[in-house]
């Protein structure tokens, strides 16, 4: 998972722009992320399913 984090880290900063949340974001670059975490949740049968989460944090810098 922390490898996927990365990965998805170089490539927002390669981008030249991207769209988050459906506004345009020129030279995006990431300031911060947190280390991925594990939680639970159940499925739909009751089951206790994992799934991991983290958060990057990109700041943009539009010339507007």
């Amino acid at each position: 998972v922390e490898a996927k984090l990365f990965a998805k880290v170089d490539e927002i900063n390669s981008k030249r722009h991207m769209y988050i949340n459906g506004n345009n974001c020129e030279r995006p670059k990431v300031y911060a992320a947190s280390a991925p975490a594990k939680a639970y949740r159940t499925n739909r049968f009751g089951e206790l399913q994992e799934y991991w989460s983290a958060t990057i944090k990109v700041s943009c810098r539009n010339n507007d």
